[in-house]
């Protein structure tokens, strides 16, 4: 006994057995006909099932495609290519290229994923446009000297602008005022005062400690050579202008310091023959022996003649002054 042979087919029609039909069996025999042709219908249904995903969890193959849904669509309709590079399209609106992306966008946000929090916090650190209330130490760019506008002043600019770094003052403090060092010839850091030791160099008024101690301490000295330098020494001293060829105070440069004198003069009164003479030492002999006039003739005082009280002596000519604490800019 044998099976029919079963084709894929679907017969369009199934043969009628007519009565007057012999009865043939085989695999082309009349009577198999009927039974042949259910067989290749069922075997194609089969097939065709069987090339059907299931309704439940199918899984298609190939190039599956389905009707695209209308803009705007939130169901659980099928959504197409077509219909998410629509809605990928809206979503970017017309964001550039190295933005049309997910991980486009991941990396220009840092990977973070509490973004809005991270800007937050960040926000929360920086000052407004309108009345900023800035703390620390703000910086900012120091305007072209001379700008007169509403650009920010930087404590380099007020300085420009005021006082300039080493210009000797006096001040009524025995401490210098804020920007200030006392002028006392004192060792001091480069770096510490950096723009002072700058200004020093650059306008060449460095000497060597040797010069400075042999009179030039209007000046500045080299210190150790490297990490400091001495300021010009103020105390004691009053400033007088540079003669720069006037004609008075000749052969004397700048910064250099000159010790009190007496200006030359003559006593033409024999009365100070007494004691050798007329010259200088001769006259000053007098004046210290008392104060009093020598010779056979007088005996009052020097005072008396003039009338402006004895003379006040001391270990140096100098002006009637007020002391008064030397600084200098840094």
């Amino acid at each position: 006994m044998a099976n029919l042979s079963e084709q894929a087919l679907y017969e369009l029609s199934i043969y009628q057995i007519e009565t007057t039909d012999p009865v043939v069996g085989g695999p082309d025999g009349v009577s198999n006909t009927q039974a042949k042709q259910l067989a290749n219908r069922t075997a194609y249904l089969k097939q065709q099932v069987e090339l059907r995903a299931p309704v439940a969890d199918p899984t298609f193959t190939g190039t599956p495609q389905a009707p695209t849904p209308a803009p705007g669509t939130n169901t659980n309709q099928i959504a197409t290519t077509a219909f998410v590079i629509a809605v990928r399209d809206a979503l970017i609106n017309g964001a550039p290229g190295l933005l049309d992306a997910l991980n486009e966008l991941a990396d220009a946000i840092g990977n973070d994923p509490n973004f809005a929090a991270t800007m937050a916090t960040q926000l929360g650190l920086k000052a407004p446009l309108e009345s900023p209330n800035l703390t620390g130490t703000p910086t900012a760019p120091t305007a072209a000297p001379g700008t007169k506008t509403t650009q920010l002043a930087t404590t380099e600019f007020a300085s420009s602008a005021g006082v300039p770094i080493g210009t000797p003052l006096f001040c009524m403090t025995a401490s210098p005022p804020p920007g200030f060092i006392k002028r006392n010839g004192a060792l001091i850091s480069r770096a510490t005062f950096s723009n002072l030791w700058d200004y020093a160099f650059d306008n060449s008024l460095v000497v060597s400690e040797a010069a400075w101690a042999a009179g030039e301490q209007g000046l500045f000295a080299e210190g150790d050579g490297s990490t400091s330098f001495r300021v010009p020494e103020g105390r004691a001293h009053v400033l007088r202008g540079w003669d720069d060829g006037f004609g008075v105070d000749t052969g004397r440069g700048l910064g250099t310091t000159q010790l009190d004198a007496l200006q030359g003069f003559q006593v033409r009164s024999e009365n100070f023959l007494h004691y050798g003479g007329r010259g200088p030492a001769n006259v000053l002999a007098a004046l210290n022996a008392g104060n009093q006039r020598h010779g056979p003739e007088y005996s009052q005082p020097v005072a008396d003649e003039f009338g402006n009280g004895p003379p006040r002596l001391a270990a140096e000519t100098r002006m009637r002054n007020i002391a008064y604490t030397p600084i200098i800019k840094f």
